[in-house]
């Protein structure tokens, strides 16, 4: 099993195949299904560190784009894929308060914009999101080599 960086470098390819897949928009929704905030999910990227608990979720999460050769397993471990872990049957049946009060404001002024408003604006959020990106690597990467 892959550990530290390459670890990291697995769940960010594995990210990146999610969402490229479009079964997911974002980070964001990782952070949501595994019940962190998103910037766990940059440590586990940038440090390759997740808590073991996580290991088989994440390993189920990923399995429609990477297979287990991915995370340097020979195989899936016995029993992964048939047992829904908790934040599976969470992610089936979220509770409604799974959203925060900046979530339902940010929904209710999106709703109230024109189709072209609202186009605009993912436009300007995805575009403010990869500047963020590109700052975290940045600092990763000045942090690495200091």
């Amino acid at each position: 099993m892959l550990n530290g960086v390459e670890l990291g470098q697995a769940i960010a390819r594995a990210i990146e195949l999610k969402i490229a897949s479009g079964a997911i928009k974002s980070k964001s929704e990782i952070a949501l299904h595994f019940g962190i905030k998103t910037p766990s999910i940059y440590d586990w990227i940038s440090k390759g560190s997740i808590s073991k608990e996580k290991l088989p979720e994440l390993w189920r999460y990923f399995s429609d784009v990477v297979g287990p050769d991915h995370w340097g397993l020979g195989d899936w471990p016995s029993g992964l894929m048939g047992t829904p872990s908790s934040c599976a049957e969470a992610r089936a049946d979220p509770p409604p308060s799974v959203l925060s009060h900046k979530h339902k404001i940010l929904l209710d002024l999106f709703d109230g914009l024109t189709e072209a408003q609202q186009n605009e604006t993912i436009r300007n959020l995805k575009t403010t999101k990869q500047l963020n990106d590109s700052i975290i690597e940045e600092l990763t990467q000045r942090r690495k080599r200091a």
